[in-house]
């Protein structure tokens, strides 16, 4: 529906829009106006199915039990508000399990709220949203307020002084602001494991990046493979053959199977057999 337009006497506000759109309930009570101009208290809500707004007057009796579930006077009040109600519900079985309450409209009685639609849901996917969000810009307004977290407001490297909980030492904190390579030992993997990576600043996309090998010397030596490989397999799910079937986190200057157990893994064929 179009939730810009008036109501039965109802202008939605950008909260009541987004509590629709998300919950498919208003979640509160609203005076709604009938066709004789009475204002009648009332919940509003969205139909799951046919996308059409609701009315259920809000006058509406509420059970102290649902199922073997016990409501009390705090409950069914916050129920009679129109709010949600997180609630560890024990059905007919006698199985317990937290489900989220609410009155809708639409459905003219107290339903289990889906879970996408629940508050405590929703609240952590636009958190997890943000922090993604800060992490990888994704146009030029949240790019350029990466660049400024990491820049001072002259457009210099702003110091830092650490990576990933590996704290730098004075000399790697100057090379840093400097623009130079700092080489980080004792960095920890998305596997958990122990590796050395290399940390530059781009000044093109305005953020420190780390690198398995060192990006100075990329061009015209080719650099050892102390971690080159740990980090591939490990943190970008890459591998090659000698690595290819080997089912544990590379350990640090790993870049083949380290034992006997492991190169029986090697060896061990896929698939079903013929």
């Amino acid at each position: 529906p179009d939730l810009s337009q008036e109501f039965c006497g109802v202008k939605f506000t950008k909260e009541d829009k987004e509590m629709l759109k998300n919950t498919g309930n208003l979640g509160r009570v609203v005076e709604i106006t009938d066709a004789n101009g009475n204002k009648i208290p009332s919940f509003v809500s969205i139909d799951r199915m046919t996308h059409e707004l609701q009315v259920s007057p809000a006058n509406i009796y509420i059970p102290n039990k649902i199922s073997q579930t016990e409501l009390s006077p705090k409950d069914i009040a916050i129920l009679k508000s129109g709010k949600q109600l997180p609630k560890d519900f024990t059905d007919s079985k006698g199985a317990t399990y937290p489900v989220v309450l609410q009155y809708s409209a639409a459905e003219q009685k107290v339903e289990f709220v889906p879970r996408p639609c629940r508050l405590e849901n929703i609240q952590k996917q636009e958190e997890v949203k943000k922090d993604n969000q800060s992490e990888t810009p994704n146009n030029g307004a949240k790019e350029q307020e990466k660049k400024q977290s990491w820049t001072l407001e002259d457009g210099s490297i702003k110091p830092i002084g650490k990576w990933s909980n590996v704290h730098f030492t004075d000399q790697q904190k100057a090379d840093y602001v400097a623009g130079k390579t700092v080489k980080v030992e004792g960095y920890i993997d998305k596997q958990g494991k122990e590796s050395t990576v290399y940390v530059k600043f781009d000044p093109v996309k305005g953020r420190p990046f780390p690198h398995s090998t060192n990006p100075d010397e990329a061009q015209s030596i080719k650099p050892a493979a102390e971690s080159e490989t740990q980090f591939a397999v490990n943190n970008d799910g890459k591998t090659n053959e000698a690595t290819k079937n080997v089912n544990e986190p590379l350990q640090k200057g790993q870049t083949a199977p380290k034992d006997e157990e492991q190169q029986k893994q090697q060896r061990k064929p896929k698939g079903p057999k013929i």
